[in-house]
């Protein structure tokens, strides 16, 4: 890298090497834009009606949680993202949902009855078993719910990572546009 700096800062801006080397650079650059766009747009199509969210786990999402978690279908997101259920496939957040409460140590474990879930994962965390969920059977007195982070692979490591979605949202903040 250094030598082919080192050339290109050595040759003429009209040298043909360069010239060729500059166009083959924007063409790069123009093919990944369109394909960031193209990806984009199938994020933006695939993303779910919320309230059917909401009617599979019967509760009325946080407004501030509903509204980031929609906006990340958008390319906005909060932390490291959102877990990207397709409106046409919804299981993945139940199946989700179930494997969590399952890695959940005894201390985190509370009925959520009558409530089909006791968790609702909604974003991912740094690694590629960390997630986090609403803890449904702690709501807070507003309509939010306390925030567990959770461990999937590693057999019961969860704990609370905030007493509110909004929290969560505030200490995260905007990542990426």
């Amino acid at each position: 890298a250094d030598k082919l700096r080192v050339a290109l800062t050595d040759r003429s801006p009209a040298d043909p090497r360069l010239v060729e080397l500059r166009a083959a650079v924007d063409a790069a650059s123009h093919k990944s834009v369109l394909r960031d766009k193209k990806r984009s747009a199938a994020l933006l199509k695939s993303r779910p009606d919320f309230s059917d969210v909401e009617a599979l786990f019967g509760i009325t999402l946080p407004s501030g949680l509903r509204t980031a978690w929609s906006l990340h279908y958008e390319g906005i997101t909060v932390g490291f993202g959102f877990v990207e259920a397709n409106k046409a496939r919804l299981d993945k957040l139940t199946t989700l949902a179930t494997k969590l409460e399952r890695a959940l140590p005894d201390e985190l474990k509370r009925s959520a009855a009558p409530l089909p879930f006791q968790l609702l994962p909604f974003a991912i965390g740094e690694h590629d078993d960390e997630f986090f969920a609403l803890n449904l059977a702690r709501p807070t007195a507003d309509g939010d719910f306390e925030v567990l982070v959770i461990f999937k692979d590693r057999g019961g490591e969860a704990f609370v990572d905030g007493a509110s979605s909004a929290e969560w949202i505030a200490r995260e903040g905007v990542t990426r546009y």
